[in-house]
């Protein structure tokens, strides 16, 4: 067996052990490589383990981004994107996580963060020669069942919850997907972000998605309305057996009417009946108590995963915030509570 680099002869090998993989989210894939380094102005870097036969046996996808400081490594980049090794064989991950370790120790990249995989944990990652950690709680509902309506599926959910999603369904809110609506959704999607002073996604998110993903297959924009009014948005990707909530927006003057609580339900109905298994509330940072609770009241299970991170040039820790983002967009470079 041996560690080769990822080219477009092997795009469908590549993809075909994606598939076969229980783990396999939409951030591996081929697809959302090409948005990454359009997104993120970086370079993919992705191995992958074969055997005599040809046959992929173990990815790890990487990104490179230049900047004025030097080379940062990721797997993966841009909001938390899950990376990691995938792999069918211990002889397959050794191969990578080797061929990892020896990128770090180069001291060719400034810094280089690997972002554990909430859904396939089971690689050596100890073996890294890390300086920093952090970590993240990944939150997924399971999904799997055969539900005849929503009222089976809320069965699993926090009876606060079924209760918030049935005020909804009582308020005359309705859910549809309708996937033109990206200029909702950016829209408000900024004005949500202002007002909690959070990091806004670039407008040329909202523009590339439908470029590098398909509308139905994907992606879905779910939206709800009060009336004729658009009062709430979420997109979800799908991939494998995940589904990723991805960007949930929604009318402040609404927020009575909890659309957003029946769109989650909505979609994760319609998705559990094309059989997809989990539901991907994405990571949480320990200091987001209201997010954990909010999330948690829908039935989750609680996977901590972990970001290993190596710093080699003690600079870094000398930036501003402000200047990491700025340089480095998209990227993990080191927790931002070490700087100095």
């Amino acid at each position: 067996m041996k560690v080769i680099e990822l080219s477009k002869n092997y795009f469908s090998a590549y993809e075909n052990f994606l598939k076969s993989h229980n783990a396999a989210m939409i951030y591996y894939s081929i697809k959302f490589k090409a948005f990454l380094e359009k997104q993120t102005s970086s370079i993919g870097l992705y191995y992958m383990a074969i055997n005599q036969e040809g046959e992929v046996c173990g990815i790890l996808p990487l990104l490179i981004k230049e900047g004025p400081l030097g080379k940062v490594l990721n797997s993966l980049a841009y909001y938390g994107s899950n990376g990691g090794i995938l792999a069918n064989c211990d002889e397959a991950s050794n191969l990578l996580l080797e061929k990892y370790i020896e990128l770090v120790n180069s001291r060719e990249f400034v810094s280089s963060t690997l972002i554990e995989n909430p859904l396939d944990k089971n690689y050596p990652y100890g073996k890294i020669n890390i300086t920093e950690s952090d970590f993240r709680i990944g939150q997924l509902t399971n999904i799997c069942g055969d539900f005849s309506n929503l009222e089976d599926l809320m069965l699993r959910f926090d009876s606060k919850t079924r209760n918030i999603i049935r005020k909804a369904a009582k308020s005359d809110v309705t859910v549809s997907i309708e996937n033109d609506k990206f200029e909702f959704l950016m829209r408000t999607h900024f004005a949500n972000m202002e007002a909690i002073g959070g990091l806004a996604k670039e407008k040329t998110f909202f523009e590339n998605v439908p470029v590098f993903f398909e509308a139905g297959v994907d992606f879905n924009i779910y939206v709800a309305r009060v009336g004729d009014e658009l009062v709430a948005a979420t997109l979800v990707f799908y991939f494998g057996k995940v589904v990723e909530y991805y960007t949930p927006v929604i009318v402040k003057e609404y927020k009575s009417f909890q659309p957003l609580s029946y769109i989650v339900v909505t979609a994760m109905f319609h998705a559990s009946k094309l059989g997809y298994e989990w539901w991907n509330w994405g990571g949480t940072w320990q200091s987001q108590g209201g997010v954990y609770e909010f999330k948690s009241k829908w039935g989750t299970e609680d996977i901590k995963y972990t970001y290993y991170v190596s710093v080699w040039d003690k600079e870094l820790y000398n930036c501003s915030k402000e200047d990491l983002l700025r340089h480095y967009s998209g990227f993990f470079v080191l927790p931002f509570s070490l700087l100095n």
